[in-house]
């Protein structure tokens, strides 16, 4: 019975000229790239594989990016977005470029610089953020939390790191 069933289902498939679409691996593919390709929204590109170690998870949904990776150095256009660096965020590096609104910095060891910016809050373990300046001229709300997490202007980080030289 169950090998008549599985011819039936196989002869039926291939009668109806029924494609078998290759589906990525999610070891070899972000799954946010998968998303893209299919032209659905990229809720879940999972990070915590060995092999995705370097993929970060976005989603941009609001005028939001958020990003979850360990041991990643990019470079990002904010284009006024808010970011969220999540909890599980680990000694990655991230230069947000243009402004954004708010900026969000969890996890551990995290080195973060952003152009301009409105809002900062840092917390967290061993953040660093340096910000070039605030929206509009003024300066940007900062809220730290962080275990031996530190926010710096530009100007403030270039004074410390003379100073420690």
């Amino acid at each position: 019975m169950k090998k008549a069933f599985i011819i039936a289902i196989t002869v039926f498939t291939f009668g109806c000229n029924y494609e078998f679409k290759e589906t990525p691996q999610a070891n070899n593919v972000n799954s946010a790239e998968v998303a893209n390709q299919r032209g659905t929204d990229p809720v879940s590109a999972n990070s915590s594989d060995a092999n995705n170690a370097n993929k970060s998870k976005t989603e941009e949904q609001g005028g939001e990016l958020v990003l979850n990776a360990t041991a990643e150095d990019r470079t990002i256009e904010c284009s006024g977005r808010e970011v969220v660096i999540e909890d599980d965020a680990t000694a990655n590096t991230y230069k947000f470029t243009g402004e954004c609104k708010k900026l969000t910095v969890k996890g551990v060891s995290n080195k973060v610089s952003v152009e301009k910016v409105g809002e900062i809050n840092a917390s967290g373990i061993s953040n660093k953020v340096v910000y070039g300046e605030g929206i509009g001229g003024k300066a940007p709300k900062i809220i730290k939390t962080g275990k031996s997490t530190t926010v710096d202007s530009q100007k403030e980080a270039e004074r410390k790191s003379e100073a420690n030289k």
